[in-house]
């Protein structure tokens, strides 16, 4: 993989998970406008740390198949 398409992609998904889903996951929990509040809040921080694990290993794979060639 090309050095910026992996730049792209560690970068969209920590703007989706820091941009998106975290700001979401605060209103969640200061609106409590649904009865299973906490566990939307829950499953949103996981999918926020799913998805920087996603980014930071995209870039440690790259850097990992780089240093192999």
């Amino acid at each position: 993989m090309a050095g910026t398409e992996v730049v792209v992609i560690h970068a969209g998904l920590q703007l989706v998970c820091w941009a998106f889903l975290l700001p979401f996951s605060l209103y969640i929990v200061r609106s409590k406008l649904h009865k299973d509040w906490t566990l939307h809040h829950r499953n949103l921080n996981l999918a926020i740390v799913i998805g920087v694990l996603g980014a930071v290993l995209t870039i440690v794979i790259a850097h990992l198949t780089e240093s192999s060639q």
